[in-house]
């Protein structure tokens, strides 16, 4: 799966452990490095995607807790100086499935400013999260759909 034009990443999963991927650096002329990086994902991560939010080049990791969202570089090694949390918020989903993480593929531009915005579930209610740029989100919205 390439991300950025610097990295292609492959999930492996392990049942009952932290989901890891593994990140091989694309070098210039094209191939990649033949030394893999090893990027763990917490057991307390809900679900993984990817979007580009740094004013780095590239796409970075987007990590959904049941507690909020966090970027992390897969150029970078490991979780210290590396790992942002983006928003806090309760996810409706609190126990992560320890077999898989769920992969979210599409993640979109609502408003169409150049930033991505995330709509995320809660307890009882939703919060749609629009992208300021340089992985700042602001709550702008909540809304239920009970009656």
């Amino acid at each position: 799966m390439e991300m950025d034009s610097k990295t292609s990443s492959t999930p492996i999963t392990k049942p009952g452990l932290a989901a890891n991927y593994t990140s091989f650096i694309n070098r210039a002329d094209g191939s990649f490095s033949t030394t893999a990086q090893r990027i763990e994902i917490k057991t307390e991560i809900i679900a993984v995607a990817f979007a580009d939010l740094r004013a780095t080049p590239g796409s970075e990791l987007v990590l959904i807790s049941n507690s909020g969202v966090f970027s992390l570089s897969s150029a970078l090694e490991g979780y210290g100086g590396n790992i942002k949390q983006l928003l806090e918020w309760e996810l409706i989903a609190a126990v992560p499935d320890l077999e898989r993480v769920q992969f979210l593929s599409d993640l979109q531009d609502i408003d169409k400013d150049g930033e991505i915005d995330l709509l995320l579930p809660g307890d009882g209610l939703y919060g749609l999260f629009k992208g300021r740029g340089n992985e700042v989100f602001e709550l702008v919205s909540t809304f239920s759909t009970e009656q």
